[in-house]
């Protein structure tokens, strides 16, 4: 899915850290946050202790390994894929649920050219926003 490329390094802990990708995870990490409850990060492309703390603090809640860092492929997929799942339940787009099995995304159904055009329109305005 081209979830995977939406950071071109790694960001967290001892990772490349540029401040586009750092941004692009800091904006869906607060999309994770605040609806756990947990204070928002600044969006300002630092990857320090609030940006780390956050990261480990989502790979705990999804049973991912804490390292401490996204990386691109299945780590920045897992954040989007929260933040996906979390935007469908919120406005409640059931066309768009039908493609989306919450335990795991369906790859096949992701792949529906309709659906993959809007998710890579999703994608791109997400790096336009960092």
């Amino acid at each position: 899915m081209i979830a995977r490329t939406l950071i071109k390094g790694s960001v967290g802990q001892g990772g490349a850290n540029d401040a586009t990708d750092v941004r692009v995870v800091q904006r869906l990490l607060n999309y994770w946050l605040v609806p756990s409850g947990l204070p928002r990060l600044t969006i300002n492309g630092v990857a320090g202790p609030a940006t780390l703390a956050a990261i480990t603090s989502f790979q705990r809640a999804t049973a991912m390994t804490p390292s401490g860092r996204i990386e691109p492929g299945a780590g920045i997929e897992a954040l989007f894929n929260r933040h996906l799942f979390h935007l469908v339940d919120s406005i409640g787009l059931s066309v768009i649920s039908e493609y989306v099995d919450k335990s795991k995304a369906s790859r096949e159904a992701l792949a529906d050219p309709a659906v993959g055009d809007a998710v890579r329109k999703y994608i791109d305005a997400l790096r336009r926003l960092a």
